[in-house]
């Protein structure tokens, strides 16, 4: 079962570090430390914008960050899974997922799930 596990991460990885797909984006605007690229309404998109800019106070808090950063976090968010998994060519059975090589985060739309995912990764 470890095994399992640990084969499935790598494949994670491996997709996950692949190029990014190019994607139409119905909305695109900045809040004070992200760049959010959205295919959904500006009202859903700026909930979640709303949401990372506390995770960010919260965690420069705990991690003792004085300093913000001088560039803007990406941020891609797809309009529910179907769309982040087709279009997004995300990772299966994922719910969002950080690529560090680009900095970028990644996720879909659900107001059950997506804050708990966002502010994880």
């Amino acid at each position: 079962m470890r095994l399992l596990s640990l084969l499935v991460l790598a494949a994670v990885i491996v997709f996950a570090c692949g190029a990014q797909p190019q994607v139409s984006w119905t909305v695109e605007f900045d809040t004070q430390h992200y760049r959010i690229q959205a295919r959904l309404p500006r009202e859903k998109a700026d909930e979640l914008g709303n949401f990372m800019e506390l995770v960010f106070k919260v965690y420069s808090a705990l991690m003792n960050i004085k300093e913000a950063p001088t560039n803007k976090f990406p941020l891609q968010i797809y309009s529910d899974n179907k769309d982040y998994l087709t279009v997004g060519k995300a990772p299966p059975g994922s719910g969002a997922y950080y690529l560090p090589s680009e900095k970028r985060l990644v996720g879909f739309y659900d107001p059950k799930s997506m804050y708990s995912f966002f502010a994880n990764e």
